[in-house]
């Protein structure tokens, strides 16, 4: 790899006066300079420099110098994974360093000693070997060494779910670096601060910390910690519920694994992660084919613990396929191995996932006693995602028992949990079963309490006002629902009467009837909108005024921020237009965009083309807001290099009794009845694929995978492609009546760099948006800066620039 300039120059004079020096005892001492000059930025360049500074230490019965080319060697040795010759060189350390009394050297024994150990699972023996160690290093008033103790510390707090713990550790740490202005510790325990923030719920600084991470990592070529730190901060827009952020990180990860330029056990990590990103978002096929590389780098590596952690991962994907019988044998697999390796986490989460088979075979009891089993393991770590992630699946187990008391046990200790780590998805769930759990027992409360607790994880205004219209909508028996602000619609569910909700609007009160509901939306005297709730049969129901004020309430400040960010008013030709986002004002975009109202009526198909980033997804939602079809499902399916079965049985569904132990499973066709289906990358679809797709195109129906009876849907078709489809026609690559079929309607989205005009505006909305989700008060770019955007290509678009945005307001 390409060295920072200022290694280079150092690593050429060592060479020179290696080249040069003739006394063993000189030669030995620039070989180790060099071995450490590259251990942090190319290790694959140091470990010859290091095998013969220890050659010649042997040879020369040097210990002071075999001890410390030992030690360097073991460090690179576990860099790479390789656990037993990293012992082998720790065990060599502590000889040589006994041979001289040098207690330093000695502390380094047990400090490898202590990195063995945690790699094979033994973490008492790890955290009493790295005591020893400081122990060691305070008393020889060591510093470097005292920091890399409680750094390992930390680590081992963070395996044994204390981050509190770890955070002091790493906390201490990254004061004392800061204070000798070491660039790499400051860099890597930057990034182990971020790293138990992001544990402890706290994600706002854990952000920055992982930025600051990977500033200086780029800065200086430290490209193993920025890829941890990409990780890191991945795992957090995950559980942010932002999964494509998220994957976007992993991939960038993964990318550098197949370089081979990090070390296994974090290529096995972002694989895992990645998995779990397409599994949260349903893209079952895609999580399996990167969870089967996963385990196979698993293999190759050695590496028992992500085995164990792919194991259960596995199961669950496996139990979401319907495939029970291989989602219990993978899941009993995950906890033998975990139970071997000692890892409590690890063991209860191949619990909870045999209690969720368990559960589904309708074993409610065997289910509950793997839960509890699973609880008891986690009984002395400090609350964490994990723990609230166990008891949700638990409380939906016992609801679905109707054991509705300890349901809500459960639940209410996750859903606090989730709360404080602004789990969104999560947080939702636990919040839902709640609300259907406390409506028997008291409506308007329970309504209250759900609006209340969506309302505290701060998340995106138009997230939060569509969960809880849906909310409205169940508690209080409506079918459809509109939020409207001066008299233009922003979300709708259904068909509402708009005309009827408009006449209503200038109302400072609450009006109901038995067919519908006016709730101003307000705060004192300040009206920020209006939602409109309707259904079809007559219901007689009283609604207490004082609950409606305080819905309007809890309501107020979202309406207020969603009204805001639609900052670009809509031109008179496409006047009732239902997006998200900010579109600006290109006249390639308006032209789209008018086109996406007049067809959002049709049932035509529709082929959307552009470069990566340029928001076909945000498009075909456009097209599926702006139509009839608005209130039902919009299912994506990402088409891309998936191996055809899998993508088959996510698209089609699949038949009960398909294979061994298969329960049915609706497809994504199935679930997308009444709505629209958006296929991205349908340029990577198989040609097998393409003809099925073709059939659904032309009859409407289609059969699941092992199932012979036809199934009707009535779905809209918007397909997206970043490829030269045409030309994929003339390599026999793409049928040429399926790209017909799609292409009724062609939108073609313009990149970025052909659209600078809107860069200011979208500037402007990545910014508000980006610091109010990081509590960052950043308002505005200098004009500088703003020329240097006006004047870069972003290759990678819209995309790019937020984040870009989003960076630079964490870091500002």
């Amino acid at each position: 790899m390409e060295l920072p300039a200022e290694v280079r120059q150092r690593v050429e004079e060592l060479k020179n006066k290696l080249a040069g020096a003739g006394e063993p005892g000189e030669r030995i001492s620039l070989l180790l300079r060099l071995c450490e000059e590259l251990m942090v930025v190319a290790p694959e360049e140091a470990e010859p420099f290091g095998t013969e500074a220890a050659r010649l230490a042997e040879e020369c019965r040097d210990f002071f110098g075999l001890a410390r080319a030992a030690k360097m060697l073991g460090d690179l040795a576990f860099l790479r994974g390789d656990i037993a010759l990293g012992q082998k060189f720790a065990n060599q350390v502590m000889e040589a360093a006994r041979a001289i009394n040098n207690r330093r050297l000695e502390g380094s024994g047990y400090y490898l000693l202590g990195v063995a150990d945690g790699a094979t699972g033994r973490f008492d023996k790890a955290r009493e070997n790295y005591e020893k160690a400081l122990h060691i290093w305070e008393a020889e008033e060591f510093p470097e060494g005292v920091t890399a103790a409680l750094n390992q510390l930390g680590g081992l707090f963070v395996t044994s779910g204390q981050p509190g713990k770890a955070l002091s550790c790493y906390q201490e740490c990254l004061k004392r670096s800061l204070a000798k202005k070491e660039t790499y510790p400051v860099a890597i325990h930057n990034y182990n601060v971020g790293l138990t923030l992001v544990l402890l719920g706290r994600w706002e600084e854990a952000a920055e910390h992982l930025y600051r991470a990977i500033a200086l990592s780029e800065q200086h070529g430290f490209e193993g910690l920025r890829c941890n730190a990409l990780n890191t901060l991945g795992e957090l827009f995950l559980k942010r519920d932002r999964p494509d952020r998220a994957i976007e990180m992993f991939q960038t990860v993964i990318a550098a694994g197949r370089r081979k330029a990090i070390i296994p056990d974090l290529f096995i990590d972002a694989l895992a992660n990645l998995g779990e990103a397409y599994f949260r978002k349903r893209d079952l096929a895609s999580a399996s084919k990167v969870y089967a590389e996963a385990l196979a780098v698993c293999a190759e590596s050695g590496n028992r613990l992500g085995e164990a952690a792919l194991h259960w991962r596995m199961a669950e994907l496996e139990l979401a396929n319907g495939q029970l019988e291989r989602a219990e044998s993978l899941a009993f697999r995950a906890y033998e191995l975990a139970s071997a390796l000692g890892l409590q986490r690890e063991e209860a989460e191949a619990l909870r996932v045999q209690a969720q088979v368990l559960a589904e075979r309708g074993d409610m009891n065997a289910a509950r006693q793997r839960f509890e089993q699973a609880l008891g393991l986690l009984a002395n770590t400090e609350e964490s995602y994990e723990l609230a992630r166990l008891r949700l699946q638990f409380g939906r187990c016992l609801f679905r028992a109707g054991m509705n008391q300890e349901a809500v046990e459960q639940l209410r200790k996750a859903a606090r949990v989730f709360r404080m780590l602004a789990t969104v998805a999560e947080a939702e769930e636990a919040n839902r079963y709640l609300f259907r759990l406390e409506l028997t027992v008291d409506q308007e409360t329970a309504l209250l309490q759900a609006v209340a607790g969506l309302a505290a994880l701060g998340q995106d205004a138009a997230k939060f006002l569509d969960q809880a219209l849906r909310l409205l909508r169940e508690g209080l028996l409506f079918t459809e629902s509109l939020l409207m602000v001066d008299s233009r619609p922003l979300l709708v569910h259904g068909s509402p009467d708009i005309d009827k909700a408009r006449a209503l609007s200038a109302s400072p009160e609450p009006q109901a009837t038995g067919t519908s509901l006016y709730l101003p939306v307000r705060a004192g005297n300040i009206v920020a909108g209006c939602v409109f709730l309707e259904r079809t049969e007559h219901l007689e129901q009283e609604h207490k005024r004082a609950v409606l004020q305080t819905l309007g309430n809890l309501l107020f400040g979202a309406v207020q921020e969603l009204a805001a960010a639609k900052t670009v008013p809509e031109p008179p030709e496409i006047a009732g237009l239902q997006y998200a986002g900010v579109i600006g004002r290109n006249p390639v975009m308006l032209r789209n965009l008018a086109i996406v109202k007049r067809v959002a009526g049709a049932t035509v198909p529709v082929l959307i083309r552009g470069e990566s980033g340029t928001g076909k997804e945000l498009i075909a939602r456009a097209l599926h807001a702006s139509g009839p079809r608005m209130g039902k499902p919009f299912v994506a399916v990402n088409c891309a290099a998936m191996p055809e079965q899998l993508l088959e049985a996510e698209f089609f569904g699949v038949e009960k009794g398909a294979a061994t132990g298969v329960v049915a499973r609706k497809g994504k066709l199935e679930s997308a009845d009444g709505g629209t289906v958006f296929l991205d990358e349908i340029g990577d679809m198989s040609p097998a694929l393409q003809a099925k797709l073709l059939r659904v195109l032309q009859e409407k129906e289609f059969e699941r995978v092992g199932g012979r009876v036809p199934i009707k849907v009535d779905v809209r078709i918007v397909a997206a492609t970043n490829k030269d489809l045409a030309g994929m026609i003339d390599q026999g690559l793409f049928r040429k009546d399926l790209y017909y079929r799609l292409n009724a309607v062609e939108l073609v989205l313009p990149p970025l760099r052909e659209r600078r005009e809107d860069i200011p505006e979208l500037v402007r909305f990545f910014i508000t948006r980006s610091s109010r989700e990081f509590q960052r008060p950043v308002t505005r770019v200098s004009p500088e800066v703003m020329a240097i955007f006006l004047a870069y290509d972003w290759p990678g678009n819209i995309r790019e620039l937020q984040n870009v945005i989003e960076r630079a307001v964490i870091l500002a």
